[in-house]
């Protein structure tokens, strides 16, 4: 059941939010409401979706890497890729990110996370004709993140 909430905020906050909701395609009391509900979760529902890891996970194994701890890994030649899941402060979201390291740099790191990456990147998804790098987990598919992975 929804109630209604008046609220007093700075003009200058509040038409940046207008902004950010119209550019993200939400209202401004669902951008809101997902950040009262972050704010008042129990720790263990901020855990990252079960299905995003499994699906993600599955994929980069089939495609060579191998589960190191938290983080997915594919040892190169001269190079360590890192996948690694980071969760969203204010939604039901996460990032994807990669790090790029190379060995001969960083001699002293034998299982390097994907902030040790010499390089570092985020996978996208294009949600609406926009590419994004949060993976909403209330608006993506199974099949929309399996196409992101495929197209990257």
């Amino acid at each position: 059941m929804s109630t209604k909430l008046t609220l007093t905020i700075e003009k200058a906050i509040l038409e940046r939010a207008k902004v950010y909701a119209k550019n993200t395609g939400r209202s401004l009391s669902e951008l809101i409401e997902n950040y009262l509900t972050i704010l008042t979760q129990e720790k263990d529902e901020a855990k990252l979706s079960p299905k995003l890891k499994k699906i993600v996970g599955e994929y980069l194994v089939n495609k060579g890497f191998s589960k190191k701890g938290n983080y997915y890994c594919i040892f190169l030649n001269e190079l360590i890729i890192v996948v690694g899941f980071q969760k969203a402060n204010f939604s039901n979201g996460c990032y994807i990110n990669i790090g790029y390291c190379i060995p001969l740099l960083n001699a002293d790191i034998k299982l390097p996370r994907d902030v040790d990456g010499d390089v570092r990147a985020r996978f996208v998804i294009e949600v609406d004709l926009k590419e994004n790098s949060l993976f909403d987990l209330d608006r993506i598919t199974n099949d929309d993140l399996l196409t992101a992975l495929e197209n990257k």
